[in-house]
């Protein structure tokens, strides 16, 4: 799976978002889930998404990366992680990031790799609804809410 992530993503908010239980290591990652275009970044208490565009999907899988693929931009040129292209080779058990002009096939021309975590990876897509008819809208009334409140 190749892909680039569509808007700029804080490293502060990802590393606060991510786990940090050595019992799940998997939750230390970034979550990929290649049936949708969004990666996850989740601790169990919160969880934040993040858009991609695929660019080429070979097939269906979920896996975590290390978080520290995302510091990508302290070794590099580029100030954008949006610039990067991120490929994922589910067969050697590696992630790498690439330039945005370089060969993304060629396996000597990366910037950085790391090893896919092993491990389940949770289904974070389950926790939203599937169909916008499950979602309620809950009537709320402000006096109601100020009484409440005070």
């Amino acid at each position: 799976m190749i892909f680039k992530f569509k808007r700029e993503i804080n490293h502060i908010q990802a590393k606060n978002a991510a786990s940090n239980d050595e019992l799940r290591p998997v939750m230390q990652g970034v979550l990929i889930d290649t049936a949708c275009d969004v990666v996850a970044i989740t601790n169990a208490h919160i969880m934040v998404l993040y858009p991609i565009e695929i660019i080429e999907k070979s097939s269906e899988f979920n896996c975590s990366i290390p978080l520290s693929i995302l510091n990508i931009k302290g070794i590099s040129y580029h100030s954008y992680l949006t610039d990067f292209v991120f490929r994922i080779d589910i067969t050697n058990g590696y992630a790498y990031v690439y330039e945005p002009n370089a060969d993304y096939l060629d396996n000597t021309t990366f910037l950085l790799r790391q090893r896919i975590i092993e491990g389940k990876t949770p289904k974070f897509l389950e926790v939203f609804p599937k169909e916008k008819s499950q979602i309620s809208d809950i009537g709320l009334n402000l006096n109601i809410l100020l009484k409440l409140l005070l």
